[in-house]
């Protein structure tokens, strides 16, 4: 498996500073996801990370980083970091991505890591067992691919009752990773829409998390009539 892993948690801001545009974030916890892989928090390897702590968007490696990592902590099952977003004269686009983060529009970040120890996890699990892994860089992501993640998305307002069901209603079937795929691809669609619609002058946050949401909804309504 020598490869780059994503997995990605919900996240609860704390201490945050709009002066200085940070705040503190759950990167990382021992509970099971989605997959049922569970990754302990003692295995984390973070010298080379810390060398180049980047935070991007959605694990695009060809695109400026949108902040970068103050400081890491690891304790009680989780892997922590305080992360400070680029301003809006040094990247408008990081300067939206913060604001949603901020008005609760976003809730969750993804950690992209080289595994070097695990096992595959026996019993009524089908999940693997991480040990030890090295963190290749953490990425703010519209949808947690962690249970409770989305849960907190759906509180926060970041997907809707019809999307969360529909997630739910395939994660068991055959066509589950076709399914998520094919709503990562609309989602990519509507990330480049932000992306395009941050150029524009004069431009509240609001106005993009109405945009945001009306995509999303009109994403979800295509995906539901295939």
């Amino acid at each position: 498996m020598p490869t780059t892993i994503y997995k990605t948690y919900g996240v609860k801001l704390k201490d945050g500073d709009d002066s200085s545009r940070s705040f503190w974030a759950v990167a990382s916890t021992e509970e099971a996801d989605r997959d049922g892989d569970v990754i302990l928090a003692g295995g984390w390897e973070l010298e080379n990370f810390r060398k180049n702590p980047v935070v991007l968007f959605a694990h695009k490696y060809d695109s400026p980083p949108i902040a970068k990592v103050l400081e890491t902590r690891i304790g009680q099952g989780r892997l922590m970091f305080r992360l400070q977003f680029a301003s809006r004269s040094e990247y408008p686009f990081a300067d939206t991505i913060y604001k949603l983060y901020r008005g609760g529009y976003l809730r969750s970040f993804s950690v992209g890591f080289i595994p070097k120890d695990w096992e595959e996890l026996r019993g009524n699990s089908e999940g693997r067992l991480f040990r030890q892994q090295e963190l290749v860089e953490i990425s703010a992501v519209p949808i947690p691919t962690n249970p409770k993640a989305l849960a907190e998305a759906r509180k926060s307002g970041l997907i809707n009752l019809r999307e969360l069901k529909s997630l739910r209603s395939h994660s068991d079937s055959a066509s589950a990773k076709k399914t998520e795929q094919t709503t990562m691809d609309r989602l990519d669609s509507i990330l480049k829409e932000i992306e395009e619609i941050c150029t524009r002058p004069l431009i509240s946050p609001d106005e993009v998390a109405a945009i945001v949401e009306k995509s999303l909804e009109n994403s979800i309504c295509r995906l539901n009539s295939q």
